[in-house]
Formats: C-alpha cells, structure tokens, sequence
C-alpha cells in the first residue's frame, strides 16, 4: 500500500513552502518550478490544503501561500487524511477476506506519517545557497515556460524580383 500521487504532491509542495516562507507568502508557480509539478495539479491541491486550514493564501502581487499553523504543529498525516480515501474498496471478489488486512496495513501507515512532522523534514532538507536561490516568477506562466524573442536576422537578400536586379548591381 502507498500513499496517492496527490498525497506525495502535496507534502513535498508544504515541504517547499515551509522552506521559503521565511520571505514572505510563496507563489504557486514558483513551488512548481522548483519541484517540476504542474501548476494545474499543485492548485488543486492548495485549494484542498486551504480548505482543510492548512495553508493560508494572499492575493494580488507578491502573493501566494504560507503555513497556517507552525511546520512542527503540522503531521503528515494530516496531509494524507486530506487526500487518501477513507471508503473501503469497491472489489467485487474478495473484498470482505482482504478488508480487514488493508484497513490494518492504513492504519500503521497513518500512525508512521503521525509521527513525522512537517518541521522534521525541514530539518532534513538541504540548506545550500543554490536550493534556497528564489526563482523569478515571471519565467512561466500557468506552468508554460515563455518562448525565446527571436532576434532579426540583417540578410542581404532580396525580398522581391525587383529589389533581386538592385542587389546584384550593387555588388
């Protein structure tokens, strides 16, 4: 048994936010670049985390989200309660043989992610100037990188039949 895509997403997102919310509220673009997430997917997922008092989240420019509560005040747990199913599954065949073993093998993974704290992963990050470096939000927008301006080309060519006799007379 593991823990769901959303699941993951969304603690290694809160670990990136509780790394750089020292500077203010942390955007969701940014989160997304650093962690190569879609933008689409971490908003989703904040939505869910703001509604549940997790995160708190400021508009307008220099906006984004911070930590409700302290990172150590945060278990994982939490987290994956907001995301994992808590309904038994829908197996035709077998499903009240295996119940029981699957709602045990749940409840030792939520007593583990119970016992790690938002801040204890913190702690585990890697501080290095590089992983702390901000990143510039304007290099994507809506998760989509910006295309490089093409610079003009000056060719000495001719851009009509006309303008074809002028430039080999000039030569």
């Amino acid at each position: 048994m593991s823990l769901s895509s959303k699941s993951k997403t969304a603690i290694t997102a809160l670990v990136d936010l509780a790394i750089h919310q020292a500077s203010g509220p942390v955007s969701l673009v940014t989160i997304a670049q650093r962690q190569n997430i879609s933008l689409s997917s971490l908003e989703q997922i904040f939505g869910r985390l703001r509604q549940d008092g997790l995160v708190t989240s400021v508009r307008g420019p220099g906006g984004g989200y911070s930590l409700c509560r302290p990172a150590a005040d945060i278990h994982m747990a939490d987290v994956a309660r907001i995301f994992e199913s808590t309904q038994p599954s829908d197996a035709p065949m077998y499903n009240h043989i295996t119940h029981e073993l699957w709602q045990n093998v749940k409840q030792h993974m939520f007593k583990l992610l119970d016992s790690v704290t938002l801040q204890s992963l913190v702690d585990k990050a890697p501080m290095s100037k590089e992983h702390l470096k901000p990143t510039k939000p304007a290099d994507i927008s809506r998760g989509i990188a910006r295309m490089p301006v093409a610079k003009p080309m000056h060719l000495h060519v001719a851009n009509s039949v006309f303008a074809l006799g002028n430039l080999n007379r000039s030569h």
